[in-house]
């Protein structure tokens, strides 16, 4: 008999399902399903419980570094950074800031509770300000550098310079002095000494004359030899007094006391003096590690820093300059300056955050509560919410085989909107938290393929939820049944 006839001689049937038969094939097309809808359910998931952390989801960063052909759709949804920093980097941003985060609190006080509220909420208010100009960290460089052009020249202008900048330092310096004096107070009545047998403080009057105020007077590098010769002189003490194994151990409780303390004390006083100033880092232009600049900063040298990173990555940005396969090298420049800008952005903003952040804790002690006020939406929370949704939803239906085709199709609709956003154009520049080298495809592209492969296939049908919905609500055959054609 002819092959592919029957014995009445008419065509033979062909099978009701073109699969039948490729067994392997099916349960490897059905692992890759499960797999990519696993990824897409676990990051749905991690974001759902990031909404309930200090850290939500937010595709800005994503959307901000957009270079490819959405860019110019996606940013103007996004709050600019660098207009919401500098808002909160003014005076007057400070106390329109300070009297919106206080004012849930303190309305609903009265009496002498209110007037306390409102003085925590002042001199934290007058802190912030204080700290935008520097604090008493550019107290002390300002009179340090006046003193020292003043000393190279012999100016009488310089001289006036450096006691008009010396007038803040001769506080500070007072003020330094008074908490050395508790110190040595509180050690003294813990070890039964006399404050000047603790620490002996050197007998020099910061009121008259530009010497009589050294630059150790302010220099917040004493603290550390201040805190160990406190401690030396109890030390001395407590031991020369000890005899009996009694006496002994309430020494060594006492030691043990005045470390903690003179611990508490140094680093409360070091924060003080350097109240101000941070350590900050400038990545190397290349990008390497080993070329990182460290310094030490007032606040507005951190501004001016900040405002000449933005200016250079902007002219970087708009010349546009070999972004190509053969220029790596300012690719890596780009990233770098993109990478310093940014941090520089956080490292301010988390300054001015925490100190909102302690304002809010110190009016809560006071027994303040906060009246609830439901946050507006705002459109980029609106697309973090249905991304999350999307997302979510994409794995579960790929994962239990529930709609597959759908979920296909959404899942990569949704890569290609990544892929169009941040593409792997070699006159681009690299993406942030890049893995690998890409050109053209990348793996939001293999992914996406993989999920056309799967939407071309009944593969909810083979092992998934489809195999019972799809046959209830489309009337579809059981696979196992033939059909003549």
């Amino acid at each position: 008999m002819p092959s592919g006839l029957t014995e009445s001689g008419t065509p033979a049937t062909r099978l009701s399902r073109p699969w039948q038969g490729l067994g392997l094939l099916m349960v490897l097309l059905v692992l890759l399903r499960l797999s990519i809808g696993w990824h897409f359910l676990f990051e749905g998931l991690q974001k759902v419980y990031s909404l309930f952390t200090p850290k939500p989801f937010s595709a800005a960063v994503y959307f901000r570094e957009s270079a490819g052909p959405l860019s110019s759709s996606l940013k103007p949804l996004l709050p600019d950074p660098e207009k919401e920093l500098a808002a909160k980097l003014s005076p007057e941003g400070i106390q329109a800031r300070w009297r919106d985060i206080s004012a849930p609190y303190i309305e609903e006080l009265s009496g002498e509770a209110r007037a306390k509220a409102e003085s925590a909420r002042d001199t934290s208010q007058s802190e912030a300000i204080k700290w935008l100009a520097g604090g008493n960290a550019v107290a002390r460089k300002t009179y340090q550098k006046a003193l020292a052009r003043w000393e190279s020249s012999g100016n009488s202008s310089d001289l006036e310079a450096a006691n008009k900048a010396r007038k803040e330092c001769v506080e500070l310096s007072i003020a330094y002095r008074k908490k050395q004096e508790a110190l040595a107070t509180e050690l003294g009545a813990l070890a039964g000494m006399k404050p000047a047998d603790v620490l002996k403080l050197p007998k020099v009057s910061p009121e008259t004359g530009t010497d009589a105020l050294p630059l150790f007077l302010t220099d917040s590098s004493t603290v550390g030899s201040i805190r160990s010769s406190a401690l030396d002189s109890v030390r001395t003490h407590l031991t020369s007094q000890s005899g009996e194994a009694t006496a002994k151990e309430g020494t060594w409780s006492r030691m043990d006391k005045a470390v903690r303390l003179a611990d508490d004390w140094a680093d409360k006083t070091q924060a003080w003096l350097g109240f101000g100033e941070r350590s900050v880092e400038t990545p190397s232009p290349d990008g390497k590690e080993t070329g990182a600049l460290k310094q030490v900063l007032t606040t507005p040298e951190r501004i001016a820093r900040h405002k000449k990173l933005t200016e250079a990555l902007d002219e970087q940005v708009r010349s546009r300059r070999s972004w190509d396969f053969l220029k790596d090298v300012d690719k890596a420049s780009l990233a770098s300056a993109k990478a310093a800008q940014s941090k520089s952005r956080a490292e301010l903003s988390e300054d001015i955050d925490k100190m909102e952040s302690d304002l809010v804790k110190k009016l809560q002690s006071m027994g303040a509560t906060a009246q609830a006020v439901p946050a507006k939406m705002k459109l980029l929370d609106i697309m973090d919410l249905v991304t999350i949704a999307a997302i979510t939803a994409i794995g579960a239906g790929l994962f239990t085989g529930t709609l597959t085709r759908f979920a296909a199709l959404g899942g990569a609709a949704f890569l290609l909107l990544t892929y169009l956003a941040v593409p792997p154009f070699p006159w681009l520049p690299n993406p942030p938290l890049n893995e690998g080298n890409y050109v053209f495809i990348n793996k939001n592209f293999v992914e996406m393929m993989a999920l056309l492969v799967i939407a071309a296939t009944p593969s909810g049908r083979w092992f998934g939820f489809d195999a019972v919905f799809m046959p209830t609500l489309f009337g579809y055959e059981d696979s196992g049944k033939e059909r003549a054609d």
